[in-house]
């Protein structure tokens, strides 16, 4: 068993260039074995009804992974946004 288990990092940045180069800082600082940077995103907030009744497919891929960890400011931030009323 080793010491620290593997975790999965998701992040966004504005561009690619931040991407990159925080990519590189990771990687230097050995605090990544490997840093995927995917295309561009563009985020939406405040979803305005049930993906299931946008989605055009009958079996829509819904798929919730629970956060175990995470920045703790971000986490207020999520509770905030997503409470409802």
């Amino acid at each position: 068993m080793h010491d620290h288990p593997a975790i999965v990092v998701f992040t966004n940045v504005p561009d690619n260039a931040t991407a990159r180069a925080l990519a590189q800082a990771l990687l230097d600082e050995r605090l990544a074995a490997c840093v995927n940077i995917g295309a561009p995103v563009d985020s939406m907030y405040h979803v305005e009804a049930a993906i299931r009744n946008i989605h055009p497919y009958d079996t829509p891929e819904i798929i919730a992974i629970q956060v175990a960890a995470g920045d703790e400011r971000y986490l207020r931030w999520i509770a905030a946004e997503a409470r409802s009323g």
